[in-house]
């Protein structure tokens, strides 16, 4: 990729609204530029201070004004992508655009941006390191106001710097054993080392713990959705409740039984926080091939969810309930992990009576909630439950750190690789201390790529076409 030449792209999305920015970046943009944009100012756009914003026009080729601008003008290396930049405002209507980038090109000094090139070229000129600029990328895709916080820390550098620190540790480690390589024959000195090395090792287990997590990350939860299953026998108002909570008529309502075979998934954002909500097939005896497997699917993903809305319309007592009762609610009774994740839904509350398994539900202090679907009584306080339920998800899976897949797995690599030092050391085998040091120096190499110190252009390539093209 030829890094010298003028790029430009779209910044804003595509499509219709009332402003969008169109962004440039390259050597003597000034110059070039000042053919195409007359300042009001009477002043040229060579002589204007960098970091200022000026009102002007955008002309073609032939001299002919196609727009009123604002032009921001901010010189290298103070930018974004180290080199000079230009941000260009005008009105957002596509076809004008398209035409003010279509000259531009035209004139052989200025190409379209390949997607994150712009980034691309902040990490080449040393404005941020791969991490950051992948923070970037992830910042924009990012569902919740829990994910964009962690990534604003991220493109600050907070796990950058954590790893320079590991980084720190680590080619102390090699030092030592090196050294230790070196003088082979002095006990002392060898003995010494490994107890230095065992103490940094402690170091990077701890930093390291902070950045990988086995359990479920918050990353998982804001961008699959918190997920949450309503489950129930047949005929009790699940799909009913599907619909209410999302506001739309997604699933078909029907007093015939068995009228959900499958499941049917709505994912959305309702406070701020992402969601994927699950209609569920109804609990109940069958031999219709089609809907044994939604019940199966039901049951399978009532231990993957993250809360389940047990609904229960106290009216329909038969022989299905018995089912119900001993293929998934005692399950969830004899089960804590299951029982923290329930919310019983009493659905039908303007006609339901008594219900025969409120004994149960009160004994295991299960969160009970009467709604009624046909007059929307209780969606609201079911919702600002399940909206407590979810922040207190989020605190406990909080993590300083947001991985992506490519980072997921060099950081996978790292931890294995200690595990195997730590492996040597327990086994008492001092006198391997050169498979220590080959150990240490490949998790330097993954560090590297992690950052993109050593990453070769064919892989940074690979990474930044995800981007968008004006980032």
């Amino acid at each position: 990729m030829d890094y010298s030449t003028i790029i430009v792209a779209q910044a804003t999305p595509i499509g219709a609204g009332a402003l969008t920015i169109v962004r440039f970046s390259g050597l003597n943009i000034r110059i070039f530029l000042s053919k195409f944009i007359k300042l009001s100012s009477g002043i040229s756009l060579e002589q204007v201070p960098t970091h200022t914003i000026h009102h002007g026009f955008f002309f073609d080729n032939n001299g002919e004004k196609i727009d009123e601008i604002l032009c921001s003008v901010m010189d290298g290396p103070k930018s974004f992508t180290g080199e000079d930049t230009i941000e260009v405002t005008m009105h957002n209507n596509q076809s004008l655009v398209d035409f003010a980038v279509e000259t531009v090109v035209k004139s052989g000094y200025c190409r379209i941006a390949e997607p994150g090139e712009f980034t691309q070229r902040a990490v080449i000129n040393g404005k941020m390191d791969l991490v950051q600029a992948e923070a970037i990328n992830d910042l924009i895709i990012a569902h919740s106001i829990e994910e964009i916080k962690i990534l604003l820390s991220q493109r600050d550098g907070s796990l950058s710097n954590l790893l320079g620190k590991i980084k720190k540790y680590i080619e102390k480690m090699h030092l030592l054993c090196e050294a230790s390589i070196e003088f082979f024959d002095d006990d002392h000195s060898n003995i010494d080392s490994c107890k230095k090395i065992e103490l940094l090792l402690l170091e990077v287990d701890k930093d390291l713990s902070s950045i990988v997590s086995e359990k479920k990350s918050i990353e998982d939860n804001t961008r699959q959705g918190v997920k949450i299953i309503i489950m129930g026998q047949t005929n009790v108002g699940k799909s009913s409740l599907f619909n209410a909570l999302i506001g739309a008529n997604r699933a078909i309502v029907s007093n015939i039984p068995g009228t959900t075979r499958d499941t049917i998934e709505w994912f959305g954002k309702k406070g701020g926080m992402p969601f994927t909500l699950i209609d569920s097939a109804g609990i109940r005896d069958t031999n219709d091939e089609i809907e044994l497997e939604g019940i199966g699917r039901a049951k399978k993903m009532m231990n993957e969810s993250d809360i389940i809305l047990l609904v229960d319309d106290g009216i329909t007592v038969n022989e299905e309930r018995e089912i119900f009762k001993k293929t998934v609610l005692h399950p969830i009774l004899e089960s804590s992990f299951l029982r923290e994740k329930v919310i019983v839904v009493h659905s039908k509350s303007d006609i339901a009576g008594k219900n025969d398994l409120l004994p149960d539900y009160e004994k295991f202090s299960l969160t009970q909630h009467s709604v009624s679907t046909f007059t929307h009584a209780g969606i609201d306080d079911l919702w600002e439950d399940i909206f407590l339920r979810t922040r207190k998800l989020f605190d406990k899976q909080k993590t300083p750190f947001i991985l992506n897949k490519r980072q997921r797995i060099l950081f996978f690599c790292i931890n294995e690789k200690i595990g195997e030092i730590r492996s040597l050391f327990l086994r008492g085998s001092v006198e391997r201390i050169e498979i220590i040091s080959l150990h240490l120096r490949e998790i330097l190499e993954m560090i590297d790529q992690i950052t993109g110190k050593t990453i070769n252009e064919k892989t940074l390539n690979d990474i930044f076409s995800h981007f968008c093209v004006g980032k």
